[in-house]
């Protein structure tokens, strides 16, 4: 999940919010794109912050 992603609250408020997270973060997209990023990311440290990313998907 994005680093900037808020950490869980209680179990209920948790499963109660948990479709909205799963909105905002959208982790059944995991694909080739997504794959070859972590390989950057793994590669190259100065793209494992959420803002290098984004700069870099510009």
């Amino acid at each position: 999940m994005s680093t900037q992603t808020p950490s869980a609250p209680s179990a209920p408020m948790a499963t109660a919010f948990s479709p909205v997270l799963w909105q905002m973060n959208l982790p059944d997209r995991f694909d080739i794109y997504s794959s070859s990023l972590i390989f950057f990311q793994m590669a190259f440290p100065s793209l494992r912050m959420d803002s290098a990313l984004i700069q870099f998907n510009r």
